[in-house]
């Protein structure tokens, strides 16, 4: 399978120069996933933007609109402060895909931010972290899945969207290298699709709530960036990818002990916690999220050196492999 991104053109000085129509000093690739390449781009004159290359016809810059729109018409301005993209129309790439660049914020990953602010500091930013989730999450909307321009969802119930979600996701590892689970998955997920039911209405939901997508600064949010996958849904679902920042094997470098309280103030933050008694939704979301996740290894992983490769690849086989063994 080839994903779409690897049909994506790859960003050069030339083409930078003309998104940002001044000479650029350089353009260094952020990432790329299985719809969209990132850049960051520097001017000459220090001028620092994020560009990102989309297949064209995405629909992101609608969406990002219709989230700021609905945020603000709920008071949430400040309470979940968005920053969204603004389409690039002119230069060759602009007719062949969507190009779009992102105004420069001052702050730091939450990711970041957290290695330098002490303990307390780390749980106060957790705490902001779900409480500014909480109020993404309150807003309602009129209808499930990824939003159209007009910020409704294809889908009038959240089984089949979820439904349509688990079966994209197995997918995505049917034509990974470990397409060996695909059986296994299918049925684990057959056995837990009763767990994911939700009657209430469709929220929304982020799409991408991670620590890379919140900016800090001296203890704040200053930012939530990345609305392209903007959707409506059961929240629940979206909490549970926000759980594998709690688990081992992300920031390594803390121990056991304080990963438990940065999840504990986050639920303060968001207003408690729904998988207290509700660990078999947890699983199904978990478990669909972590098969979402194996786009990585055949898009990313192959540009990998081998050594890191393979750690990569383990450590997503170990994960999926727990998920299906629960």
């Amino acid at each position: 399978m080839i994903h779409p991104s690897q049909s994506l053109p790859t960003l050069s000085i030339a083409d930078a120069e003309a998104i940002v129509r001044e000479p650029v000093f350089s353009v260094t690739p952020l990432g790329q996933g299985a719809r969209s390449r990132v850049y960051r781009v520097e001017t000459e004159e220090g001028l620092v933007r994020v560009v990102r290359l989309t297949r064209a016809g995405s629909g992101r810059i609608e969406r990002e609109a219709f989230v700021e729109r609905s945020l603000e018409s709920a008071g949430l301005k400040s309470a979940v402060p968005v920053v969204t993209c603004a389409r690039v129309t002119h230069g060759s790439l602009a007719r062949e895909c969507d190009v779009v660049t992102m105004r420069e914020v001052k702050g730091a990953a939450l990711a970041t931010a957290l290695r330098s602010a002490l303990g307390a500091e780390r749980e106060g930013l957790f705490e902001r972290f779900g409480r500014g989730l909480s109020a993404i999450h309150g807003v309602e909307l009129s209808g499930f899945g990824l939003l159209d321009a007009g910020g409704k969802g294809p889908y009038e119930r959240w089984a089949p969207c979820f439904e349509a979600t688990a079966r994209a996701a197995l997918e995505e590892l049917r034509v990974s290298p470990l397409s060996e689970l695909y059986g296994r998955a299918e049925e684990r997920l057959r056995s837990l699709v009763d767990a994911a039911s939700f009657d209430g209405a469709p929220r929304l939901l982020h799409g991408d709530a991670q620590p890379m997508n919140v900016l800090a600064q001296q203890g704040a949010i200053v930012a939530w960036l990345d609305w392209e996958f903007a959707s409506g849904g059961d929240p629940r679902y979206e909490l549970s990818y926000v759980e594998t920042v709690f688990e081992r094997g992300w920031a390594p470098w803390a121990e056991d002990d304080e990963r438990a309280r940065w999840r504990a103030a986050f639920y303060r933050g968001y207003g408690g916690d729904p998988f207290e008694h509700d660990l078999e939704r947890l699983r199904a979301y978990a478990l669909v999220h972590a098969l979402r996740s194996t786009e990585y290894s055949s898009v990313m992983a192959p540009t990998l050196a081998p050594a890191l490769r393979e750690v990569s690849m383990r450590e997503m086989r170990v994960r999926v492999l727990g998920l299906l063994d629960e």
